[in-house]
């Protein structure tokens, strides 16, 4: 089914991106064994930030920018988390403006690259700052639609009870950030 994306690994970690970039190619080389041409979307190590997709001397950016797939149905999924530390662990977030700023080099990179892009792990809090940054980091990805295919927000569901970045609606109804998801909704 071609509306199937196939989700390579959730954030491989603890190992260096050029240790990551030939476990990747023999993964999609033996998905496209199988006569699968679905979308694959291929993390970076670190958590697969893309504030720090092009950052180090072991950069996903480095390691990943020849990574070719024969299907040519391939994008890079990257998470970015708008909270001071991108660690999507807090309740506050960095400003708008610098929320959005996060993803200038990985899209710079996705251009120069001819790649495309995945946000496929980003969530803010209800605080009326957060709620801005969403907007602003949504405004990015549909300003970047030519390298930035879509997005998956986290989280929602049930199972998440109280959690500060969660959609599912409750008692009270919706959450705020679907009001901005919502608008941006691809």
């Amino acid at each position: 089914d071609k509306r199937i994306a196939f989700g390579m690994m959730n954030e491989p970690n603890g190992l260096s991106a050029t240790a990551w970039r030939p476990i990747a190619e023999a993964s999609l080389q033996a998905i496209r064994a199988t006569g699968a041409r679905n979308l694959v979307l291929v993390p970076g190590t670190n958590w697969s930030g893309a504030h720090s997709w092009t950052k180090g001397s072991d950069s996903n950016g480095d390691a990943l920018k020849t990574l070719v797939d024969p299907a040519n149905n391939m994008a890079f999924e990257m998470h970015q988390y708008p909270d001071a530390d991108s660690s999507g662990t807090h309740p506050e977030c960095v400003s708008p403006k610098a929320a959005a700023q996060a993803f200038d080099s990985a899209t710079a990179w996705l251009r120069a690259n001819k790649a495309r892009g995945f946000l496929g792990e980003f969530g803010v809090s209800g605080d009326p700052n957060c709620l801005a940054a969403l907007d602003a980091v949504l405004g990015t990805l549909d300003a970047g639609s030519d390298v930035w295919l879509g997005w998956t927000y986290w989280a929602g569901g049930a199972l998440w009870g109280p959690y500060m970045y969660s959609v599912q609606p409750d008692k009270t109804g919706d959450k705020p950030q679907m009001s901005i998801l919502i608008r941006h909704k691809s």
